[in-house]
This record gives C-alpha cells, sequence and structure tokens, in this order.
C-alpha cells in the first residue's frame, strides 16, 4: 500500500502538461502574470486612480440624491428634477473625460 501511495504524486507529475511545467508564471489573457492557475493583481495604470474613485464616489452620490428626489417626487420624478439631475450627470462625465 505504501508503495502505491507514492506512486501517485509521481503519476501525476508526469501526466502534468510540459508547457504548465515549464512556465509557472505565464502572462494571462487579461495582461497579468498567472500564478499557479489563478490570476494576480492586473497590471494597471495607478496615475489616473484617485480621479477614478473621485468619479464613482460623485455618481454614486448622484445616486443618493436622485433616489431620495424620487422619494420625495412619491416613486417617480418630477420633469425638473430629472432635468437637475441630467445637468449633475453631464457635469461629472464632461469633467472625467478632461
Amino acid at each position: 500500500m505504501k508503495r502505491f501511495l507514492f506512486f501517485v504524486p509521481l503519476a501525476a507529475l508526469v501526466m502534468t502538461p510540459a508547457a504548465v511545467l515549464a512556465y509557472p508564471n505565464a502572462p494571462s489573457i487579461q495582461g497579468g502574470i498567472q500564478a499557479m492557475g489563478l490570476d494576480t493583481i492586473p497590471r494597471t495604470d495607478l496615475s489616473n486612480l484617485r480621479q477614478v474613485v473621485d468619479r464613482q464616489h460623485k455618481l454614486y452620490e448622484l445616486r443618493q440624491e436622485g433616489l431620495k428626489l424620487q422619494a420625495e417626487d412619491g416613486g417617480t420624478l418630477t420633469p425638473q428634477h430629472r432635468a437637475y439631475l441630467q445637468a449633475k450627470l453631464d457635469a461629472i462625465q464632461a469633467h472625467s473625460t478632461d
């Protein structure tokens, strides 16, 4: 029985494709490094991370404001509130593309 248990890991190594053994840290499709079949943190440009986070925060605040106005309007936004929210969204979008 002990002899059989010795051959199980050996058989697994023999049956493993050579490509997996030759390149354990091969580039993945997403551009990061693939290690042992799992993608690590993808390579991204961190210089604009602050802008992305600020934009997401502003969009979240706009959503919360829109939900509050919708509740105050009885479930449907008034045309004035809809135009107000659209103007704020347009300003956020215009600022994020600069």
